[in-house]
């Protein structure tokens, strides 16, 4: 596994800023455990291709989801 370096870190306002997803569902699936993130104090820190994978997982572990 790789490690993030600062400048690869985002906050969840940019990470919201590049996904098509509502803030409220990021926020619950944060909470939930489901994607992976940094706490820095009260702040959250993302590497966003950590996220993109971890949210292709999900989608292709989906039994609906297209093959």
């Amino acid at each position: 596994m790789s490690h993030a370096t600062p400048s690869q870190l985002i906050t969840f306002r940019e990470l919201h800023r590049r996904l098509p997803l509502s803030r409220e569902w990021l926020v619950a699936e944060i909470r939930a455990g489901r994607l992976p993130h940094l706490k820095a104090g009260r702040t959250l820190l993302f590497n966003f291709e950590a996220v993109k994978t971890a949210l292709a997982e999900r989608a292709a572990q989906r039994p609906d989801a297209d093959n």
